[in-house]
């Protein structure tokens, strides 16, 4: 018995032995086929071959339309594999209107070597000729995101040491933000010296005015994943200039951003111009303070503006996944002249020269404008002069909804009695219908005539209710 088992042990040794030394030869076949192939495949890339299917791949991979009609030259056989390629088009994502995104006369690519830690991050990056086609639409739907907004975040772009694009021209059609541009953009960095910052200048039409823009940002070369972007940047338009300071999470990951600005400027509403925000005409100003984007909700803090002999401070945010933007807004005043507010005292009306300073502001309410959103805000202020009268302690509140404004209440102490008043503006029509409560108790006549060191005309209590 122990000598059979010994045979079949010896047996099996020998044959093991041999299993194993023809697994060993099968697997060292097939890694060595495997190396032949890459080689074969990386040569047939690098001499062309291959196009028609690496081109539909790689529209695969991007989600979009990919068309390549002029070379195209692939050096993958290297610790940084190169793309080359001419006359490329790039067309729009399935989630926005047909059309093209970029139109790029010659890009080259040089990827980083893959490790653990990242895959398909970019060396460098350079555009020339290139012409590109930016839009949105009003629920936040853009062909510069690299999937479909409504499965889920964006997906994050691929980090780039190093980035070129020399006088391309864009266009950018914002819906959401209220932006249009056309116009002329340069991005540049030193490569591979990791000290020297990113610049993007731009000049061409933003809103229909001549504007500039300057942003300033960390090197590329030095950047990371899960670590803040820092950067600076300037606006100027119609007199206005806009700049600041701030940061992403992450580089290239805009949800999520935090900004200090200040805006100067002749008249507060070329804001628009720079920002999309539309607001009345005022005097010179002065705008700062803070923002704080998540998503598609943005938080502006510390807010102070001041302009002639008023001011107004406070917090807004503005909520734009539905759509329709929301605004809630707590503001409150020290001084606010009406007077200083309107084309007239922003010395736009054609009559600025000859007239004397108004009685009231002659800013109009655009129904367009009460259509477009839904609104919250609370207002008080320590004085609101009206013309020579002055409503002092005000506090009101006002709400828009689907067209229709309401400010109620509105309480004022006047010329020492008190004011209450409720108004409902419905601006679903070109032609809106008002409608005003008003009461009125104790005011003093007598103030409301005075002039110079005289007695009134006329003195009395006037009650309106």
């Amino acid at each position: 018995m122990a000598r059979k088992q010994g045979q079949f042990v010896r047996k099996w040794g020998m044959n093991g032995s041999l299993v194993i030394r023809r697994g060993l030869k099968w697997t060292a076949g097939a890694l060595a086929a495997v190396v032949i192939m890459a080689v074969v495949l990386a040569a047939a890339l690098n001499a062309g071959y291959c196009r028609g299917p690496l081109v539909r791949f790689l529209g695969v991979r991007a989600g979009r339309q990919v068309d390549v009609a002029g070379s195209l030259q692939m050096h993958v056989f290297s610790l940084n594999p190169e793309v080359i390629a001419e006359r490329v088009t790039i067309g729009n994502p399935p989630w926005t209107s047909s059309g093209l995104t970029a139109e790029i006369g010659k890009i080259t690519v040089v990827f980083e070597t893959p490790s653990f830690d990242h895959w398909i991050d970019i060396k460098s990056l350079d555009m020339e000729a290139a012409t590109l086609h930016l839009l949105r639409d009003s629920v936040g739907h853009a062909n510069w995101q690299r999937t479909d907004p409504d499965k889920g975040g964006d997906t994050p772009l691929p980090l780039i040491r190093s980035l070129s694009m020399t006088d391309a021209h864009v266009t950018l059609a914002d819906a959401l933000r209220h932006l249009q541009f056309d116009g002329s953009v340069s991005v540049q960095d030193a490569k591979g010296t990791g000290t020297q910052l990113l610049r993007i200048d731009g000049v061409g039409q933003l809103n229909g005015r001549s504007a500039t823009f300057e942003i300033t940002g960390d090197p590329l070369a030095t950047i990371g994943r899960g670590r803040p972007y820092h950067f600076t940047f300037s606006e100027r338009s119609s007199g206005s200039r806009l700049m600041g300071r701030g940061s992403l999470s992450q580089p290239f990951t805009f949800d999520v951003l935090d900004t200090a600005f200040e805006a100067t400027g002749p008249d507060l509403k070329d804001i628009y111009i720079l920002t999309g925000v539309a607001l009345v005409n005022t005097g010179s100003y002065h705008l700062s303070g803070k923002l704080a984007r998540r998503g598609t909700n943005s938080k502006f803090s510390d807010l102070l503006l001041t302009f002639g002999e008023s001011d107004v401070r406070g917090t807004v945010s503005i909520e734009t996944s539905s759509g329709r933007p929301k605004l809630d807004a707590h503001l409150d005043s020290q001084v606010l002249r009406l007077s200083d507010l309107g084309l007239h005292a922003a010395g736009r009306d054609g009559d600025a020269s000859t007239g004397g300073a108004l009685l009231l502001s002659d800013a109009t309410l655009s129904p367009s404008v009460v259509r477009r959103g839904e609104a919250a805000i609370s207002f008080r202020a320590r004085r609101v002069d009206v013309g020579r009268v002055s409503l002092r302690a005000v506090a009101t509140g006002m709400t828009i909804d689907h067209g229709v404004l309401v400010v109620a209440p509105l309480s004022a102490d006047v010329l020492e009695g008190k004011l209450n008043a409720r108004l409902r503006l419905d601006a679903r029509t070109d032609v809106p219908v008002a409608d005003l409560d008003l009461k009125i108790t104790d005011l003093q006549l007598g103030q409301l005539d005075q002039k110079g060191t005289g007695p009134p005309r006329i003195e009395g209590l006037l009650r309106l209710i």
